[in-house]
């Protein structure tokens, strides 16, 4: 059997992940080789050197340190590339000579749920599309809040239509199964799109059924009402695997899927959403847009809420009276929506904070500015049901302040926890007796390590016992053999 080397485990990952880049762990620093490092290094301005540099065909190299992933996964992303990141074991595997690496990750344009690759107020979409008989189904994902939205066009205009939503949404990515891919009408509709990712995904009907079930954690998807547009489940089912595979997660964070309908919304077609200049002028620009003129929106979750409402103005009238109801009724009293505005300012995404802890990726800050949120929102729902509005208080009336989740973590942590796990001091003194010895033992430092020598001596009799450290294995208890016996089992 040939020995398995470093350049193999990055080829055969490189091979799994053929379309993206590849971030290869080495140490402390991750690695690109071959074509990943020349157009990395281009885009990331790292240098190019070569590995095996005697060699008849050297092979391209570059690299950058650990602490630089966020900065280089979001120029990488920016530049239209999808990027894997392998990451390397902490410890061998039985038999083997060398770390392996295992894909943690691949980020995608539209499977983003980081804020920190993220812009606040732009939302980051997957869009999927699946195409039948004569029907055309489309499933829209924000990884980032877990919203989701499924639709299906029939007829002779459905690429157009779909095309017209399309420029609504305006998607980081698109995902087709490759079979869809042939289909010349839905490329050529692709290639009018600018910074839009295409990708391809394979799913089964039958897995994408089930990928929906197990997110949504249901035995069936009736609740779904989506019986009648087979399509619509097909796309939303397909972006849904798309993402629990590029995320390597067994599930992900998902709503219930809100099915677009054409009634009840006005259709705004490509032309009229360009020439009424609603989220941008016609050279692109945000200022002097209809968005920038009202949008005065304490928090990033509105602010994406109120594009959302203007690229799909409600038609229905009973639904437009609600709407000015509710806002006539916050309006009416000065003292009532400064003081509600008062208690949204500063509030980070809730939206995005929810789906982060969902997946394991939340750091100490974030959890305290979700503690912040907690303690605003009796305040925020009081002001809400001072009003007569049927709405407000209907959208307040069941909700969960979620006061005992707010008082653990502030119980818990600091006050200002710093950003990083590595760098400690997050729990409170008092909080943990063990955290609390753990700490006294570390400022101790060396001098807790001779006491323990000077104890071990005379408890078990061994006056030649030493505690020492080195760098390979850390702290460890040297005996000679001639007190071997002395040695307790545990």
């Amino acid at each position: 059997m040939s020995k398995r080397g470093m350049m193999d485990q990055f080829l055969d990952i490189k091979s799994e992940h053929p379309d993206t880049i590849l971030f290869f762990r080495m140490g402390d620093f991750y690695e690109l080789f071959h074509k990943d490092a020349e157009v990395a290094a281009e885009i990331l301005g790292l240098a190019l050197t070569s590995r095996d540099k005697k060699a008849d065909e050297p092979i391209p190299m570059a690299g950058f340190p650990w602490h630089a992933l966020e900065d280089n996964l979001r120029k990488m992303l920016k530049s239209g590339f999808k990027v894997t990141v392998a990451e390397q074991e902490s410890e061998l595997r039985e038999g083997a000579k060398l770390l392996e690496r295992v894909v943690t990750r691949v980020y995608t344009p539209g499977s983003l749920y980081e804020e920190s690759l993220l812009s606040s107020e732009e939302r980051s979409l997957l869009t999927a599309i699946v195409l039948g008989k004569e029907q055309l189904g489309m499933g829209v994902i924000d990884a980032s809040t877990g919203e989701s939205w499924a639709s299906t066009w029939s007829g002779d205009d459905r690429y157009n239509r779909a095309m017209d939503e399309i420029l609504r949404w305006n998607p980081a990515e698109i995902v087709i199964s490759s079979k869809d891919s042939q289909d010349s009408t839905l490329c050529n509709m692709f290639t009018h799109l600018q910074g839009t990712v295409i990708s391809q995904h394979n799913a089964s009907e039958n897995k994408r059924r089930n990928r929906l079930k197990e997110i949504m954690k249901v035995g069936d998807l009736g609740h779904l009402d989506l019986d009648n547009a087979p399509l619509s489940l097909a796309a939303a089912g397909l972006a849904a695997d798309y993402l629990a595979t590029v995320h390597i997660a067994d599930s992900i964070p998902l709503r219930d899927i809100s099915i677009i309908e054409e009634k009840g919304n006005m259709l705004l077609d490509q032309t009229t959403l360009r020439n009424l200049e609603l989220t941008s002028t016609l050279s692109g620009e945000y200022d002097g847009s209809l968005l920038s003129s009202i949008n005065f929106c304490r928090t990033a979750m509105g602010r994406r809420l109120l594009k959302t409402w203007i690229l799909r103005p409600l038609s229905n009238i009973e639904s437009i009276v609600s709407r000015q109801n509710s806002v006539n009724a916050l309006f009416r009293s000065s003292k009532r929506i400064d003081s509600l505005r008062d208690a949204l300012k500063g509030l980070r995404d809730m939206e995005r904070l929810a789906t982060q802890l969902a997946y394991n990726r939340s750091n100490a800050r974030d959890l305290m500015a979700t503690s912040l949120a907690i303690e605003r929102m009796p305040a925020v729902i009081g002001i809400c049901q001072q009003t007569d509005d049927v709405l407000l208080n209907h959208l307040t009336s069941k909700l969960d302040c979620l006061n005992d989740m707010g008082e653990e973590i502030r119980r818990t942590m600091v006050d200002n926890p710093p950003l990083s796990l590595r760098d400690g001091g997050i729990i409170r003194d008092g909080f943990s007796k063990e955290i609390d010895l753990l700490r006294d033992t570390t400022s101790k430092g060396h001098s807790w390590f001779s006491d323990l020598e000077k104890k071990l001596r005379i408890d078990l009799e061994i006056p030649s016992l030493k505690v020492r450290m080195n760098r390979q294995i850390g702290w460890f208890i040297e005996v000679t053999k001639t007190h071997e016996d002395k040695v307790p089992e545990e």
